[in-house]
């Protein structure tokens, strides 16, 4: 998966199936818990099935959240 970010202080890295819904599932999850989204970046393989959301974010991410984040359909 081809990726170009900058890296920041807190960094969510996610896994997932190349599917519509990851950024609205994740930016929700992220919204109700306050934790505010400075960037997003996407990248994906060529054949566009599997892909990578590399998030920087200004809150810290509880464990919860991040469980909750893993559980979303598409997440690997």
């Amino acid at each position: 998966v081809a990726l170009e970010a900058s890296i920041g202080n807190r960094m969510l890295v996610v896994s997932n199936e190349d599917k519509p819904g990851l950024i609205g599932g994740v930016g929700q999850l992220l919204g109700d818990a306050k934790v505010n989204i400075a960037n997003f970046h996407l990248g994906r393989n060529a054949a566009a099935t599997a892909a990578v959301a590399l998030i920087e974010v200004d809150q810290d991410v509880t464990k919860a959240v991040i469980e909750k984040i893993s559980k979303l359909p598409s997440v690997k």
